[in-house]
């Protein structure tokens, strides 16, 4: 068994979310030296492993550290009177 934990930190984040914590853990089994594979020839070497880890991504552009807002067409126009003819442009979040 193994297991780490990392803290990283980058300046690409807000100053309340610029650092975090990674852990991970691992483990394996050499089932081929087990008494009840003994006898099995056929297998020389066999072992199962398993993970678990949490990654962290900072590969976003600068400036990403507050919401945006923004719009189109398809996405932010509403008819604010139902007629098809007072249409007005909104902002989502981005």
């Amino acid at each position: 068994m193994s297991g780490t934990v990392r803290r990283d930190g980058s300046s690409r984040f807000g100053e309340n979310n610029r650092f975090g914590v990674f852990p991970a853990v691992s483990a394996a089994w050499r089932i081929s030296d087990e008494d009840f594979l003994a006898d099995a020839g056929w297998l020389s070497d066999f072992k199962l492993r398993g993970g678990w880890g949490i990654t962290g991504n900072q590969s976003i552009p600068n400036g990403r550290t507050f919401d945006q807002f923004g719009g189109g067409t398809g996405s932010s126009f509403y008819d604010i009177a139902g007629t098809n003819t007072s249409i007005q442009q909104g902002f989502i979040l981005n």
